[in-house]
C-alpha cells in the first residue's frame, strides 16, 4: 500500500487502515483457528505416541489415561493479580457494530479495543451515509456490482473523508495507546485513548451521533467454516 501511495503513515491512513482491515484480519484468524481445531489428525505409524482425532474434541473430552493439569489456584494470589488489572474489563459479546459503538463506559476497558468509540462511531457513520452498498462487517471477498472489492472502496473513501473532513479542517480523532511497560505497567485510571490534541471533539462527537439510525448488521465473528471431514497429518 505504501509503494502505491495508498498509505503514507498519516493519522487518517492509520485510522482508516485499522477500521477497515483490523476486523477482517481478526475474522480471518478466528476462522483459521476454528478450522484447524476441528480438522482431524490421523494416526501416523512412524509417530504412534501422537494423539489422533480433532483438537477441539481432544481438549474437552481427552481419552483415558491423559493427565489432568488443572488445579485450584491460590485465592489470595488470584485476587492480587485481578487487582492489578482492575482497570480492564471484558465487554459482553455484541451482535453488531452499532452496539459496539454505543459502548462508551470510560471506566471499563476492552482489552480487544483497536479504536476508541468516538473514532469507531465517526468512521462507521461516514460509511453508512456515504455508500449504502458498503455493509459492515466487510470480508475480503465482498464485491460491488462492478467487481470492485468493497474493502478497497471502503478504505479509499474513508481515508479521503478523514483527510478532508476531519484532519483537513483542523480536527482530529484519537487512536488507542499501544500497550507497553510489561511488568512495570499499571492500568490507567479511566482510558487508554491517546489524545492527539482534540480541537472540535464535541463537534465531531455530535456529528457522529446525529446521523440517520444505523442499520443492524451481522455479528462481528465469522461463521464456522470448519469441516469435520478433513484428514490432515500432524506433519502438515
Amino acid at each position: 500500500m505504501s509503494s502505491s501511495g495508498l498509505f503514507t503513515d498519516s493519522e487518517a491512513d492509520k485510522i482508516a487502515l485499522l477500521f477497515v482491515y483490523f476486523p477482517i484480519i481478526r475474522s480471518e484468524i478466528y476462522s483459521f483457528v476454528r478450522l484447524w481445531n476441528n480438522h482431524r489428525i490421523r494416526y501416523q505409524k512412524n509417530r504412534p505416541s501422537l494423539p489422533t482425532g480433532k483438537p477441539s474434541v481432544l481438549y474437552f473430552t481427552p481419552p483415558a489415561g491423559i493427565r489432568d493439569y488443572q488445579y485450584i489456584p491460590d485465592n489470595i494470589l488470584l485476587a492480587e493479580l485481578e487487582a492489578e488489572v482492575a482497570g480492564w474489563g471484558k465487554i459482553p459479546f455484541l451482535d453488531s457494530y452499532f452496539e459496539l459503538l454505543l459502548f462508551t463506559n470510560p471506566l471499563i476497558q476492552d482489552p480487544e479495543e483497536f479504536l476508541p468509540p468516538i473514532t469507531l462511531t465517526w468512521c462507521y457513520s461516514f460509511l453508512q451515509r456515504s455508500n449504502k452498498l458498503i455493509v459492515l462487517p466487510i470480508t475480503l471477498s465482498d464485491c460491488l456490482s462492478d467487481g470492485t472489492l468493497i474493502h478497497e472502496k471502503a478504505y479509499h473513501d474513508l481515508r479521503t473523508a478523514l483527510q478532508v473532513e476531519v484532519f483537513g479542517c483542523g480536527y482530529t480523532l484519537p487512536r488507542c495507546l499501544p500497550p507497553g511497560g510489561a511488568y512495570n505497567w499499571t492500568p490507567p485510571p479511566t482510558s487508554t485513548v491517546e489524545i492527539l490534541s482534540l480541537p472540535g471533539e464535541d463537534i465531531i462527537l455530535e456529528e457522529a451521533l446525529h446521523f440517520p439510525t444505523f442499520e443492524a448488521v451481522e455479528p462481528l465473528h465469522p461463521s464456522d467454516t470448519a469441516s469435520g471431514n478433513d484428514d490432515t497429518d500432524t506433519n502438515d
